[in-house]
């Protein structure tokens, strides 16, 4: 019963909901795959592989990059060819240094090998940076929010890192939020009323904006294991032999008493 009215709590409530309203009355228990329905995991899992990818593509055409000719090479036309300058102006480098800046790029990825970052851009195909921020209405949200599992937990974790551990995808971050207010300004004399009036059109932003402001700056640890180990199937048990066992001794002897006057 307790399984099947989580999962209906699940359903009923998204998934970013659930959590940001845990964090507010002050939940720090760490978010585990036992928060998510199966189709958000899935949706993790679609998110590190898309992101495994990416990395595995970028290396590869880094490779395939570094075997140009010094006699190809033009640092205006040629990728990572110019590097910005202390005055924030772009200027060219030599052959060798850019040969030297991809052999570093190409070695970050094996020191890294063991996890992989993901960001908001991972979470669908196609996805920018810019096109992960886009503006959305109220009702746009709402309905991504109980359609699209994908939507849901882009909108509860964001960026982390995804470690492989003996085989096994863990997602670890940090859950909160920021109270600089980098991606929605604030004035630091703003009323809770200031706020309402600026972002009452933004859902997310107005929730993040007031909590990040006014709540407890504490963070709540994540700790998402993709690759959980399979639930035995939970053997069927009568609800009156459950009570009886369960309940206590003047309760057991009742349901034996009763037990036995049915079998009569």
């Amino acid at each position: 019963m307790a399984d099947t009215l989580g999962d209906l709590y699940k359903q009923a409530v998204p998934l970013p909901a659930r959590k940001f309203a845990g964090y507010v009355l002050g939940d720090r228990s760490p978010i585990t795959e036992k928060d998510l329905t199966a189709e958000e995991l899935a949706a993790l899992k679609t998110t590190v592989n898309r992101a495994n990818q990416r990395n595995a593509d970028e290396q590869d055409y880094l490779r395939r990059l570094s075997t140009m000719p010094r006699k190809n090479y033009d640092p205006a036309t040629t990728p990572y060819g110019m590097v910005t300058g202390d005055d924030d102006k772009e200027i060219p480098i030599t052959y060798p240094q850019w040969q030297k800046d991809l052999k570093s790029r190409l070695k970050s990825y094996d020191r890294t090998k063991d996890r992989t970052s993901f960001s908001y851009k991972d979470y669908y195909p196609k996805e920018t940076s810019e096109s992960a921020d886009i503006y959305e209405s109220p009702k746009e949200i709402i309905e991504k929010m109980y359609t699209d599992p994908a939507y849901r937990v882009k909108n509860t974790f964001g960026s982390a890192k995804a470690y492989n551990e003996k085989g096994k995808t863990i997602i670890r971050d940090m859950y909160g939020f920021s109270d600089k207010h980098e991606a929605y300004p604030v004035k630091a004399d703003a009323s809770a009323l200031d706020i309402v009036k600026e972002y009452y059109d933004s859902p997310k932003a107005l929730a993040e904006v007031m909590y990040s402001k006014y709540g407890n700056p504490a963070r709540q640890p994540v700790e998402i294991n993709l690759n959980p180990e399979p639930q035995a199937p939970q053997p069927k048990v009568d609800p009156i032999d459950s009570m009886i066992n369960s309940g206590s001794d003047k309760l057991k002897q009742l349901g034996t008493w009763a037990s036995k006057y049915f079998q009569k």
